[in-house]
């Protein structure tokens, strides 16, 4: 159903660390995704306006499946229904 739910990776949404050399000192930088934004393609017909980009809030996750499902508002959107893998 076209209700706002977006399925992704878990690591895109996730806080990372990773460790660089910068000019010989080891940095140690962390990512804090402190919001989330859905954007879709450009061609994609919407009501959404020029800018076809809705702000998500992570709806769940799971770090061991590397999955995660966001919501955004409003309804009616394109989607594309999921398969069962017991039939492929």
């Amino acid at each position: 159903m076209p209700l706002g739910y977006v399925v992704t990776n878990h690591h895109v949404v996730a806080e990372s660390t990773e460790v660089r050399m910068e000019g010989g000192v080891a940095v140690e930088l962390t990512r804090t995704p402190n919001r989330i934004e859905v954007v879709f393609p450009t061609g994609l017909p919407n009501r959404l306006g020029p800018t076809p980009a809705l702000e998500a809030t992570i709806y769940a996750a799971d770090e061991a499946l590397d999955l995660a499902v966001l919501q955004i508002g409003g309804a009616d959107f394109p989607y594309l229904a999921l398969g069962d893998s017991e039939a492929v």
